[in-house]
């Protein structure tokens, strides 16, 4: 199953259409993306066999963060082995979590204006949920981030220093809420990115 926001309206994508969830449903769940966690159990188990002759075409520039107002977003830093190599960093014995905030979400597509040294949208997510059982192996993701065109980060996720279950086991789960994200990040390319595009502007780096 797949499930995204598009223009702010939760959706399920079946090929290349979209079908939003609130008239699917009869009303039975709204088009509030994020407030589907809630009833996920509920909603997974509608989904299944979800009515889909209201499947329309989208332009993929609607598609928002698939959770767009998470209660909580941990980050884990040096998490990818290649990476780590790279910068000729040591592989850290424990998961390097920070939090983030909510706000610093963004879609997967779009136009991002640099303005300065940072930026407040530093987190693209997208373009939608992908549950687990419709991925062709759940330990071997491909992950990437492209800047006008060109590739400037890639990863799998064999890479990670620690997989995804571990991550979830170690995370404080007593504080964790439905809807909550933990993001894997690729240390340091996208800062030595930035500064490049940066000084290519013109702009100080």
């Amino acid at each position: 199953m797949r499930i995204a926001d598009l223009a702010g309206r939760l959706v399920l994508l079946t090929g290349s259409r979209a079908v939003g969830v609130e008239e699917a449903s009869d009303k039975r769940f709204g088009s509030d993306s994020q407030a589907i966690y809630a009833r996920w159990d509920e909603f997974a188990g509608w989904a299944t066999d979800a009515p889909t002759a209201g499947a329309a075409n989208y332009n993929e520039a609607d598609l928002r963060p698939p959770a767009p107002a998470p209660t909580q977003l941990f980050a884990v830093g040096l998490n990818y082995k290649n990476h780590a190599a790279e910068a000729s960093l040591d592989l850290p014995e424990s998961p390097a979590v920070f939090t983030k905030f909510a706000t610093s979400l963004t879609g997967p597509f779009g136009e991002v204006v640099l303005s300065g040294d940072s930026v407040d949208w530093d987190g693209p997510t997208g373009p939608w949920l992908v549950t687990p059982d419709a991925l062709p192996d759940r330990n071997d993701l491909e992950l990437g981030c492209t800047v006008n065109g060109e590739t400037v980060q890639t990863g799998r996720t064999a890479e990670l220093v620690f997989p995804v279950p571990e991550l979830i086991a170690r995370s404080p789960q007593r504080f964790l809420t439905p809807g909550d994200e933990l993001v894997s990040r690729i240390e340091g390319i996208g800062e030595m990115r930035h500064r490049l595009v940066a000084a290519q502007q013109g702009e100080s780096a």
